[in-house]
């Protein structure tokens, strides 16, 4: 508010400088030059603030632009010769030996660009922040509907990643297999990172692959020498660098359910991650299995489906996803820009 003020008063004061510039040849006295140029200045914030606060918003803002016009070049002509008369019955007589007609075409001409100058100011400076209002209101309109949709999404994470790691728990059960105690640990500690550390809006690179390492970890121990899995990280590689929080985990996860428990041989999975410009590429392939179980289940994908989203949500224009069969393997890959140069 305070700036505002200040704005208006420091406005306004170039405005009257200007005038008395406009009108200094026809004086030799600075205080007669300052009296007359000041008389501008009531009628100048009439004109001003009643266009502001009275003509933009019932005529303009409505789209009543021929009434608009009119009404201000009404305003400034009443104002103009408002003006004129105060200088000729009042000014002139007390301050000035030559007097001039009230309607002196000169003089009346100057009168209205004076006055016509604050005023065809605040038309440009109403017009720009009502654009600039409803800019930043549509730019709201659209962070808020994107931040939904990533709360949405974030929310559909810990079910899909919970209902993946008690499957693998589930299995080795079935097995009576004497490591379910050790496994359930670590599987905490996934979950405690899935629902506490993936509501951070970013983590660190190293952070997701610690969580990738323990699932491996977890995956291997369930699927024994059925699995064998290379995790290559690029020693260039900034491990610092900040991106959202369970963003590699799904391409993970694909490859140990599609590539390993449909397997009926030993499947192989190769992870990788390297360093490009301005960001990180995130690969993953694994083996296709020859022959597809009969009981295998057709469900899945939504973890796929909601990485796509979040990508563009997040990584707008900065991300390269490509997934697919290719030659005898399934490759996923993730480009993903980070380091956003200005």
């Amino acid at each position: 508010m305070q700036q505002a003020i200040i704005w208006h008063i420091g406005f306004w004061l170039f405005i009257t400088l200007l005038n008395m510039a406009n009108i200094f040849p026809y004086f030799g006295n600075v205080g007669q030059l300052m009296i007359h140029g000041t008389l501008f200045l009531p009628l100048s914030l009439i004109g001003t603030y009643f266009n502001w606060w009275v003509l933009m918003p019932t005529l303009l803002q409505k789209k009543r632009l021929g009434l608009y016009i009119i009404t201000v070049i009404l305003l400034i002509l009443v104002l103009s010769m408002l003006q004129r008369y105060l200088c000729q019955y009042h000014f002139y007589p007390s301050f000035w030996v030559v007097k001039f007609e009230v309607l002196h075409t000169g003089l009346l001409l100057q009168a209205i660009s004076i006055l016509s100058l604050p005023i065809l100011f605040s038309i440009w400076a109403f017009r720009s922040l009502t654009w600039y209002q409803k800019s930043n209101e549509a730019q709201l309109k659209v962070s808020q509907q994107k931040t939904e949709a990533l709360n949405y999404l974030q929310a559909q994470i810990n079910p899909h990643f919970l209902f993946n790691t008690l499957n693998s728990l589930y299995g080795l059960s079935l097995e009576q297999n004497k490591k379910v105690p050790n496994l359930i640990l670590q599987l905490s500690d996934l979950l405690n990172y899935s629902l506490y550390r993936s509501q951070a809006a970013s983590i660190t690179l190293e952070e997701e692959l610690d969580l990738i390492r323990n699932m491996i970890a977890l995956e291997q121990v369930r699927f024994e020498d059925r699995v064998q899995v290379e995790l290559t990280i690029d020693s260039k590689l900034d491990l610092q660098q900040s991106i959202a929080p369970l963003l590699l985990i799904p391409l993970v996860e694909n490859a140990f359910k599609h590539g390993v428990k449909e397997a009926m041989d030993k499947a192989e999975i190769s992870i990788s991650i390297n360093e490009m410009e301005n960001g990180l590429c995130f690969e993953v392939k694994n083996s296709i299995a020859s022959i597809r179980p009969e009981n295998s289940p057709k469900t899945g994908g939504l973890g796929l489906e909601n990485l796509k989203k979040r990508l563009e949500i997040l990584y707008p224009n900065r991300h390269e996803l490509k997934v697919g069969p290719e030659a005898n393997h399934y490759f996923a890959q993730l480009k993903i820009t980070t380091d956003v140069q200005n």
